[in-house]
């Protein structure tokens, strides 16, 4: 989830170096989106979450790309992601 990068780099004040380097990293990403008939089972998702609505998203993402990649680690400093990945029983990198 790209917006959720580029609004931790902006909340942290992020130099130049710091978003070209992201530039350079996000390249080598494959960017996948959900379909907009995805967005009932987002929402549905997000009411045992209870989460904002870009975090609702990454968390759904996440959850679907564990089921396929299981040693996968949520990389999060967000305390109610943390709580909601949680309570869902995935991995959330401890850093």
């Amino acid at each position: 989830m790209r917006v959720e990068v580029e609004a931790a780099l902006v909340r942290r004040k992020a130099d130049a170096v710091t978003w070209r380097n992201w530039r350079s990293i996000q390249r080598a990403f494959t960017w996948l989106g959900l379909p907009e008939s995805a967005l009932s089972e987002v929402c549905s998702f997000n009411r045992q979450c209870g989460l904002r609505a870009a975090d609702a998203g990454h968390l759904f993402v996440f959850e679907k790309a564990v089921a396929a990649l299981p040693e996968l680690q949520l990389v999060t400093f967000d305390k109610e992601m943390v709580a909601a990945a949680d309570a869902l029983e995935l991995e959330v990198f401890s850093g």
